[in-house]
C-alpha cells in the first residue's frame, strides 16, 4: 500500500484532499459576505463548509507532517514565514487602498486568512513534543488544550496562538494518523457503502447547518473562538467547541472517505494550495463589503465562481508570474545551512 514517507512522497489521495478544501476555503471566503448579510442559502454553506474544511485540512497538514530536521525547519522560514510577512504586507496594503486611510501593519497579527501558515510554524515545531507522547495521551491532551484556550477571552490572536490551539486537536490527530496503518489504507480505494456512508454524513451536516443557524453565532466554527467573543458563559462556550470538534471529526472522516483515490486532472489544485490559499484574498478582499449581495442565485453563482478561480489560481501561467511571491527565493539569503540534513 502506498503511504506518506518520510522523503515527502505521497500518494494523489493526499493531494485530490488538499485540492477540494483548499476549493472549499475559496468558496467559504466567497460567500462570507452574503451569509453574513443574512441570505439563507449562503448561510447555511458557509457554516456547511466551515464545519470541517479547516479541521480536514489542519488534518492533512499533520498527516504531511515529516520528521523535524534543522533543512525542514529551514523551509518553516523560507517556506511559511517568508510569504506570510510578504501577504501580510499586501493585504494591508490593499485594506489601505480600499479604506483610502492607511491600515495599520501589525506583523505578529495575521490578517484574515494568514492565521494558517503562523499557526502551521507552531504545530510543526511542536510535532516531536506530539509524537513522543502515546496516541491517546496527545489526542486527549490536544482536546484539552483546545478546550482551555478558548476560555473567558481566550489566549489572543497575535501569532495566530488561538486558533492554532483551536484547530490543534486535528494537527495532532494528522500525526498519529501518520504513524499507524491508517494512513496506507486510506489511500486505496475504499468500499462502495464506506463512499455512501461518508456522502450521507456530509449530506446530514448540511441539514445540521440549516437546522442550527439560530443555535449559535457562526463565529463560532471557527475553531480558535473565546467564548467572551461568541456571548457564551464558559460552560457553555467549552459545550459548544466540544460539540463542534465531534460533529467536525464526524465530517473529516466523511470527507477523506469521499475523496478520489487516484490521479485526477485537477490533483495539481492540492500540489498548488498554498497558491490558492494565499492568491485568492487579495481578489476577494474588494467584494467583502457586501455591497454585491442580491440573494440566493447570486451566493450560488458566486459559489459557483469561487471554484472556477481555485482552478484558475493553481494554473501554471498564474504560479509562474507568483512565484515570488508564494515562494520568496530567500533561501541563501536567511538560512545558514540551506543544504543542511534532510
Amino acid at each position: 500500500m502506498a503511504r506518506v514517507t518520510s522523503t515527502g512522497d505521497r500518494h494523489p489521495f493526499w493531494d485530490n484532499a488538499k485540492a477540494v478544501l483548499v476549493t472549499l476555503v475559496v468558496v467559504g471566503h466567497a460567500l462570507q459576505p452574503a451569509a453574513a448579510a443574512g441570505v439563507a442559502v449562503a448561510d447555511v454553506l458557509y457554516r456547511w463548509v466551515y464545519l470541517f474544511h479547516m479541521p480536514a485540512f489542519v488534518l492533512v497538514t499533520g498527516v504531511l507532517t515529516a520528521e523535524l530536521t534543522t533543512r525542514r525547519a529551514g523551509r518553516l522560514v523560507t517556506g511559511l514565514l517568508a510569504p506570510y510577512v510578504v501577504f501580510q504586507v499586501l493585504q494591508t496594503a490593499e485594506v489601505s487602498l480600499l479604506r483610502g486611510s492607511l491600515a495599520p501593519l501589525h506583523l505578529l497579527e495575521p490578517r484574515w486568512t494568514l492565521w494558517f501558515l503562523l499557526a502551521a510554524v507552531l504545530w510543526r515545531l511542536s510535532a516531536p513534543l506530539w509524537t513522543a507522547l502515546q496516541p491517546s495521551v496527545a489526542i486527549g491532551l490536544a482536546v484539552v488544550v483546545c478546550l482551555l484556550a478558548g476560555l473567558g477571552d481566550g489566549v489572543g490572536h497575535v501569532l495566530a496562538l488561538d486558533d492554532a490551539l483551536g484547530f490543534l486537536p486535528f494537527f495532532v490527530a494528522g500525526l498519529v494518523l501518520r504513524s499507524s496503518a491508517w494512513s496506507g489504507r486510506l489511500t486505496t480505494a475504499p468500499r462502495t457503502p464506506v463512499v455512501l456512508a461518508g456522502a450521507v454524513v456530509l449530506a446530514a451536516a448540511l441539514v445540521l447547518a440549516a437546522v442550527t443557524r439560530d443555535a449559535f453565532t457562526s463565529s463560532a466554527l471557527q475553531l480558535g473562538f473565546a467564548t467572551d467573543d461568541v456571548g457564551a458563559t464558559a460552560a457553555r462556550g467549552t459545550a459548544l467547541r466540544a460539540a463542534l470538534l465531534l460533529a467536525a471529526a464526524a465530517c473529516v472522516a466523511a470527507v477523506l472517505a469521499v475523496v478520489p483515490r487516484r490521479e485526477l486532472t485537477w490533483t495539481s489544485v492540492g500540489r498548488a494550495s498554498l497558491y490558492v490559499y494565499l492568491l485568492h484574498p487579495l481578489l476577494l478582499l474588494p467584494l467583502r463589503d457586501g455591497r454585491w449581495v442580491a440573494g440566493g442565485a447570486v451566493a450560488l453563482a458566486t459559489a459557483l465562481g469561487a471554484v472556477v478561480l481555485a482552478l484558475v489560481l493553481a494554473s501554471s501561467p498564474v504560479r509562474r508570474v507568483a512565484r515570488p511571491f508564494v515562494e520568496p527565493p530567500l533561501d541563501r539569503l536567511l538560512l545558514a545551512r540551506p543544504g543542511g540534513r534532510a
